[in-house]
């Protein structure tokens, strides 16, 4: 039983590391480091700061914000890569 339990947390690890890994790939394809460093403000907030910003807040209303935003009108991504994105840089 304890192994199965094991197993089954490690895979549940190995697998939220992988979307995290391949949503930041995905923030970087889409440009979104160009304007958000991990911990140093650029042009908009940092993603540490953006953690902070939307905590308590859903994804799909962090999405909208964001492509209401004047600033994110050149974004090119589609829906489900920016919910990606957004979801990662949430957590």
């Amino acid at each position: 039983m304890k192994s199965l339990l094991l197993a089954t947390v490690t895979a549940a690890g190995l697998l939220l590391a992988g979307t995290a890994a391949a949503s930041e790939e995905l923030a970087k394809e889409q440009k979104c480091t160009t304007c958000h460093h991990p911990t140093e403000k650029k042009k908009g907030p940092s993603i540490a700061q953006i953690k902070v910003d939307t905590k308590g807040k859903s994804v799909d209303a962090v999405v909208a914000a964001v492509k209401a935003d004047d600033a994110h009108k050149r974004v090119k991504a589609s829906d489900d890569d920016l919910k990606k994105i957004v979801a990662w840089m949430m957590n």
